[in-house]
């Protein structure tokens, strides 16, 4: 048996669960978002508060261990 040859993406957790929130959408369709499976006008604006929170978040990590 062959290694599946498809990379695997592999999210910001605390990131994901906070767009989750924010938007009141499953885990599993904030990653369908961020992925590119949903198109629309929606999961851009999912897409797009998903990396406003994962550089938020590395901001608050490299602030912190300065």
């Amino acid at each position: 048996m062959n290694k599946s040859s498809k990379k695997r993406n592999s999210y910001n957790p605390v990131a994901i669960d906070h767009v989750a929130k924010q938007f009141g959408y499953s885990k599993t369709y904030i990653r369908w978002c961020i992925d590119g499976t949903k198109a629309g006008i929606m999961p851009d604006e999912v897409k797009k508060a998903y990396n406003e929170a994962v550089v938020k978040i590395e901001e608050a990590l490299s602030n912190h261990k300065r």
